[in-house]
């Protein structure tokens, strides 16, 4: 617990850091495109966020079904060896 507070603390102060340079104009162009990057990746995840939201306020008694994990062999369902009929 205490080494995830202190995770995000760190995050927040090097986002921070960037954040002063881009406005100051003495980022990096490889930090500048990192930056995109994650501001590309935050976009998303708000959008996932939003989509939620509004899923609970259209349907508030319905459960959204999670997508299935690619990594799941299960998520394809069972195994069934091809036919041999011909």
């Amino acid at each position: 617990m205490i080494a995830e507070v202190f995770g995000e603390m760190v995050t927040r102060r090097v986002q921070r850091h960037h954040a002063l340079h881009a406005q100051a104009g003495t980022i990096s162009d490889r930090d500048l495109l990192a930056a995109l990057d994650r501001a590309i990746q935050a976009r998303t995840d708000l959008g996932h966020l939003i989509d939620r939201i509004e899923h609970r306020l259209t349907h508030p008694n319905v459960p959204r079904a999670t997508p299935a994990r690619p990594s799941d062999p299960s998520a394809d369902g069972p195994v069934t060896p091809p036919s041999t009929e011909v």
